[in-house]
């Protein structure tokens, strides 16, 4: 089981950096739109600042997934329910747009699903 914490954190790190990386493709498409006259000002400066308010949640959970001890659980579930209480709550005292947890919350979700399609790992035996 701890082969599936651990590895689950992994790749929760990897989908939120590509989170990451999608909110700042986002951004140069408005700052694009906004150089071309397509979207006002106001328009594009609401965006900017929403898109910038998303990544540094997305950033704040990857240095708090980060920091996670994948042996103080027992399960991916008890992780999963961990982590959307610990962004949860990052989210509310931190002033982070609702939009980064359910991001972050829809990328819990597909790792778990892909986690549960591995068989298990087989426990290596020692050599006498």
């Amino acid at each position: 089981m701890q082969h599936r914490i651990s590895a689950f954190l992994k790749m929760f790190d990897m989908e939120l950096e590509d989170l990451h990386e999608d909110i700042g493709l986002l951004i140069e498409k408005y700052r694009d739109a906004h150089d071309h006259e397509v979207i006002s000002n106001y328009v594009f400066y609401e965006n900017l600042a929403l898109m910038s308010n998303e990544m540094f949640g997305i950033d704040s959970f990857r240095e708090e997934v980060r920091q996670i001890d994948p042996d103080r659980f027992q399960n991916t579930c008890d992780l999963i329910e961990t982590l959307k209480q610990q962004l949860a709550d990052r989210c509310r005292k931190k002033g982070i747009a609702s939009a980064a947890l359910i991001l972050a919350e829809r990328k819990m979700a597909k790792i778990l699903a892909y986690i549960e399609k591995q068989p298990a790992q087989p426990v290596p035996l020692e050599h006498a």
